[in-house]
């Protein structure tokens, strides 16, 4: 057993802050290590407090937690930042800074006992500003204990020029051992993340000289987790060496990783280019495979047949299987008793012209990186008369996506040969059977939701026949038509729906959860069938107006629909300027629409600007492009860059100023004189104060 080690990362402004935690003599057992940095601080030179434990609340006590989360239980050890070592005037103090090394901190492990394992941090600074170098928190509403989904979103380090970068060394661990490092960058604002690079000499095959990396970028209101029913869980990860950008932002990414000859783990964070913003990691031990199909306990041949013994393992990376007979291992050909060994390094053994020295106890290794696992033994008699087939192991149900793929498998004694036809059935009553599946196993690849349903197969030979027990697959489900944009009259009654489908032949119902401007809908006066695939709304207002998800799930998954605006049109009367037909325009004229009462910004749609001499579009405002930064304090979330002078720079292509929203042109894409322009909009651009929708501007002729 390796230890799982997790970091969350949080603190206040600084220079530069690090941990060193001292390495202890490695262990047979390494335990399970989760470290969060509190935002509080101790004096400088003072030891950090490393009492403090907190337990992670249990899956039903508020939320579910994925493969990659924290074991629920376990305790952390939270450790306050040190003060830090170098003042606001440091234009001269470049390097490699590890702070408080003179009073170093012991980890408690999941139990309370010290871990096997150390962690470093440190610091490199390179790249200065004039009077100050910056390294502080960006902290949201949670405070240092909130470890449910949202807390590792709730703190962040953020690490000021691009040139700087935060270094993580883990040590006293097992060489050659394999290990998941899962790392999380991002905050609540589009755009900020980081890139985390794993060193040389931790890339599994690598030469010594490359590197992999994972770079993160979150987007507007983005989390690393997502809700699906009651449970959460992980967001798509980043891509392994791919650049991340705003059409792809991701939260996390994972890195596979192996310790070094020195018992390192070696990985820093620097920029993505929107900058350098780290939540936390864990180092976690490669998973060895899981077997999905252990041989029979029993198994029997006749002499002179054949018979195979097979499994089924899962599992990442490449898995290796190696069958043995009473411990020793086998290879393909003569077995040196007149039987011979097929198969011997596959997930199915056959052994042929099968003699009476055949008798004895069989399994398989299988491994992968993560390591080996041994299956149960399949004791093999040998007889003289034949067997008619019986059932050891029955196909197991099970659940997948659209376009994946999945397997059922069966194992059965009898004398040899075997025959087998696998059936279907969408009602578990009515079986068919399916054309050339009359394998042992049966795979199913491109899957659709045509495929959901109960699996059987026949067995027979000479002697006779035996039927499995049906094994259901579930198939996640797919959304056929989405909820539509609507403008409804105030008063009116309306149905927002969704079709969605798992399959006619599905093994369970689906279950729908809809929400409003983020909130969970409940059966009210105002609503119904909210737990259904129709939401009804009895009269529409504005208090019923803004915009709709709807999530349907099942076992197997979930998929939430776009957002999409359904609620009644705006009143208020909206003045443009510069007004329609206006004339002599500068060429960096900013366009405003003025209401009565403070507007706010919508979360769907565009505003665009046209050429009226052709209709081509010359300018889009689109919310889903924006990016953040931070300044004073405070984020801007409705961002764009330009290049001015060589120079990127931000600005606000919309904004809202009092009453009135201003649109913005680019350098870029200015007017040009002696042209005419017109605007289009869509509804879901702009909501009034009241949540009421500014209707949409699509006549060439409206402004």
């Amino acid at each position: 057993m390796r230890p799982n080690l997790f970091l969350a990362l949080a603190f206040r402004y600084g220079v530069l802050l690090g941990l060193l935690v001292r390495c202890l003599a490695p262990a047979q057992t390494p335990p399970a290590l989760f470290v969060t940095l509190s935002t509080g601080q101790v004096a400088s030179g003072a030891t950090p407090a490393a009492a403090t434990t907190v337990s992670i609340a249990a899956p039903g006590s508020g939320w579910g937690y994925s493969a990659a989360a924290p074991v629920a239980g376990t305790t952390w050890n939270v450790i306050q930042r040190p003060n830090p070592l170098i003042g606001s005037n440091s234009t001269s103090a470049k390097g490699l800074y590890v702070c408080n090394s003179a009073n170093n901190i012991s980890l408690a492990s999941s139990t309370g006992v010290a871990g096997a394992a150390c962690l470093t941090v440190a610091i490199d600074i390179q790249d200065l500003e004039s009077n100050t170098t910056r390294i502080e928190p960006n902290t949201g509403s949670g405070g240092n204990t909130v470890l449910g989904p949202n807390g590792l979103m709730d703190q962040a380090w953020r690490i000021y020029r691009g040139g700087n970068s935060a270094h993580h060394i883990f040590s006293g661990l097992t060489p050659g051992a394999h290990y998941y490092l899962y790392v999380y960058g991002s905050t609540t604002a589009a755009g900020q993340g980081a890139r985390f690079t794993l060193a040389a000499p931790n890339v599994p095959g690598g030469d010594g000289t490359a590197t992999n990396f994972v770079e993160t970028r979150g987007n507007t209101g983005g989390n690393i987790f997502v809700l699906g029913g009651s449970n959460y869980a992980l967001t798509t990860p980043a891509t392994v060496n791919v650049a991340s950008t705003s059409t792809n932002p991701t939260t996390w990414g994972r890195l596979h990783a192996v310790v070094d000859g020195a018992g390192k783990i070696v990985f820093k964070t620097t920029g993505n280019g929107s900058g350098n913003f780290s939540n936390g990691y864990q180092l976690m031990p490669y998973p060895t495979p899981i077997f999905t199909l252990q041989p029979p306990a029993s198994a029997s041949a006749t002499i002179g047949g054949s018979v195979t013994l097979t499994v089924a393992a899962a599992g990442d990376g490449a898995i290796a299987y190696q069958w043995r007979k009473n411990g020793v291992a086998l290879a393909d050909g003569a077995s040196g008793s007149g039987s011979t060994y097929a198969g011997a390094t596959t997930a199915s053994l056959t052994i042929s012209a099968v003699s009476a020295a055949d008798d004895g106890g069989y399994d398989v290794l299988v491994s992968n990186p993560g390591g080996g696992v041994a299956s149960t033994v399949s004791t093999l008699t040998i007889t003289t008369g034949a067997i008619a087939p019986s059932i050891v192991a029955n196909p197991v149900a099970a659940k997948a996506s659209t376009g994946g793929s999945v397997s059922f498998s069966v194992s059965a004694n009898g004398t040899a040969p075997l025959g087998y036809q696998w059936q279907k059935s969408a009602n578990n009553a009515d079986f068919a059977d399916i054309a050339a599946a009359t394998g042992s196993v049966l795979n199913l690849s491109s899957l659709t939701t045509g495929d959901a349903g109960y699996y059987r197969v026949v067995i027979t030979n000479s002697v006779g026949s035996t039927t499995s027990a049906a094994a259901s697959l579930t198939l996640a489900p797919v959304i056929v038509t989405a909820p539509s944009a609507t403008i409804v009259s105030s008063g009116a009654a309306h149905i927002i729906s969704v079709a969605a489908d798992a399959g006619a032949g599905s093994p369970e119902a689906l279950t729908y959860l809809w929400k409003r401007d983020g909130a969970v809908v409940a059966n009210s006066a105002s609503y119904s069938g909210a737990a259904t695939a129709s939401l009804a709304v009895s009269a529409f207002s504005a208090a019923q107006s803004g915009y709709y998800t709807v999530t349907v799930a099942n076992s197997a998954g979930f998929v939430t629909t776009a957002s999409v605006y359904v609620g009644v049109a705006s009143t208020q009367t909206v003045t443009l300027a510069p007004g329609n037909n206006a004339t002599d325009l500068a060429i960096d004229q900013q366009l405003r629409l003025v209401f009565p009462s403070a507007p706010k910004l919508g979360a769907s749609g565009s505003f665009r600007v046209h050429d009226a001499s052709t209709g081509a579009v010359m300018l889009t405002v689109n919310p889903a492009d924006f990016v953040s930064f931070t300044l004073f304090g405070g984020t801007v979330v409705n961002a764009k860059t330009q290049t001015l002078q060589g120079k990127s720079l931000y600005y606000l292509p919309v904004a809202i100023y009092g009453n009135e929203v201003w649109v913005t042109f680019p350098a870029a894409r200015r007017l040009a004189y002696g042209k005419t322009y017109y605007v289009t909009m869509d509804a879901g651009f702009l909501l009034d104060s009241t949540n009421a929708v500014v209707p949409a501007i699509t006549s060439p002729t409206a402004w």
